[in-house]
């Protein structure tokens, strides 16, 4: 059953990467974003990092950018597998400091 692990909400400061959750629990996971604040010239990028082994470096394993006034504002990361520790970012590009709402949900 899916359940939330890390949720709530952040003040995006452009061009500052925001880690909204650490993981450390192994399974899968999916992490959510409401991009509803989104305004034209806004754009963002949203990230999932992940480590291979105990002693490993966290590398971005998912990312995605989303600019202006979005058709969809709910948008999901694709599973990540998680076997040590691993990251949610978001980052906020340009534009006006929005705020936004998240979820990081256990599969």
């Amino acid at each position: 059953m899916a359940s939330s692990v890390i949720a709530g909400s952040v003040i995006a400061v452009v061009n500052t990467n925001h880690i909204i959750g650490t993981i450390v629990t192994a399974g899968g996971y999916v992490a959510k974003f409401d991009l509803g604040s989104l305004q034209n010239g806004d754009e963002v990028e949203l990230r999932f990092a992940d480590t291979c082994s105990a002693a490993g470096t966290l590398s971005v394993v998912y990312s995605a950018s989303y600019a202006h006034v979005q058709g969809t504002q709910i948008k999901t990361s694709p599973p990540v597998v998680v076997t040590r520790s691993a990251q949610v970012m978001i980052k906020q590009i340009s534009g006006t400091s929005r705020t936004f709402n998240f979820d990081v949900v256990s599969i």
